[in-house]
């Protein structure tokens, strides 16, 4: 069985466009992921920059954390919602209990003078929420 040069020339053709569009495709795909990878490492970086100044603080002096927390907390409450939609479907439950264990003893001390409680469990809290900004 013999091809005719229109024959050869069609068929290479053919194999020249599909290959040119599975690598669109490819390409596209790849793209898109990076993206989607570096919008998400930006979203982290901001949820760890919120958190940033009351970690250094925190870190330097084992202390009783007293009102200053509650200072930033619309900064960090921020941040969480910012990085929510980041959180893969699984994984939304195991972000809000870890934000719940943060927000909830700093709210229900709102208002009264004093420590609420040792460094070290904050930190704990804080270290807690940022896990979610690591690689999945």
């Amino acid at each position: 069985m013999e091809f005719s040069a229109f024959e050869i020339a069609l068929f290479t053709g053919i194999l020249g466009v599909g290959a040119t569009l599975l690598g669109i495709i490819i390409s596209y795909w790849l793209s898109v992921r990076l993206i989607k990878k570096q919008v998400r490492m930006v979203a982290g970086a901001k949820l760890r920059a919120a958190f940033a100044p009351q970690m250094a603080e925190y870190t330097l002096m084992e202390r009783e954390i007293g009102g200053s927390l509650w200072h930033s907390f619309l900064d960090h409450s921020a941040a969480v919602e910012e990085y929510r939609i980041f959180i893969p479907k699984n994984r939304q439950g195991e972000y809000k209990k870890a934000w719940e264990c943060y927000y909830k003893p700093l709210t229900e001390r709102a208002g009264l003078t004093g420590p609420y409680e040792d460094s070290k469990i904050c930190m704990e809290r804080i270290e807690g929420i940022l896990k979610f900004t690591e690689p999945f």
